[in-house]
């Protein structure tokens, strides 16, 4: 440990795809959280990854991933890690010159414009269902019941929609909008976010008939 703290520093010297290879090795780890703060504690996180501040939200993650036989995921511990900073996110992806793939979902688990949320009706998590997708929706509504572990029952509900709501599909797409008529341009992307709006605060209850004449509606 002596020596750890000594040639901490040094961590700098190596290729950060190096260092990538090892912190996700360290975040697969049964209590990466254990490791993180014996790092904190030598002075050898600061080099390698200050942005750990939340190692205790870490910490009930993977406690909570164990409980309900989740599989481990890097990114996932990651972004439960690190306070909400897409800023910070999107640095870090760079530093460690993460895989494009690996750097979007770390930005987007790490503060995303919409999350799941505890003691709310279904109503407003079948929303961020939809925005997120069942992946994103899924990482955050484990990180987000990790964060609030002294009312983790509560995110049961939470926990469980994906797999009592499939994921909602918008009926209509660009060529339903030229098809009646719009040409090329702006306007269809703008129609279609209207159309989709009024559907999903509708509850996602329109079908393709009625989105439609909710699109003939708007052009009139």
């Amino acid at each position: 440990m002596a020596a750890c703290r000594v040639m901490a520093p040094r961590i700098a010297t190596l290729s950060v795809e190096r260092v990538w290879s090892e912190l996700r090795r360290l975040l697969l780890a049964p209590d990466p959280a254990l490791v993180l703060n014996l790092m904190a504690d030598h002075g050898v996180l600061a080099h390698v990854l200050p942005e750990a501040a939340r190692r205790g939200r870490l910490a009930a993650l993977t406690r909570l991933e164990a409980r309900r036989h989740v599989a481990p995921d890097a990114i996932r511990r990651l972004a439960a890690a690190m306070e909400p900073d897409n800023a910070a996110a999107r640095a870090l992806a760079i530093r460690l010159r993460m895989a494009t793939i690996d750097a979007r979902r770390l930005e987007t688990l790490a503060a995303p414009s919409v999350r799941p949320r505890g003691r709310e009706d279904d109503t407003a998590n079948r929303v961020a269902l939809y925005r997120l997708g069942e992946a994103a929706y899924g990482d955050l509504a484990l990180i987000g019941a990790a964060g609030d572990a002294a009312a983790e029952d509560g995110w049961d509900a939470v926990l469980s929609l994906p797999a009592r709501e499939p994921v909602p599909s918008f009926p209509l797409a660009g060529r339903d909008i030229r098809a009646a008529g719009v040409e090329e341009g702006p306007r269809i992307g703008a129609l279609l976010e209207d159309i989709e709006s009024w559907w999903i605060d509708g509850g996602f209850a329109a079908d393709r008939a009625q989105c439609l004449e909710r699109l003939n509606a708007l052009l009139a």
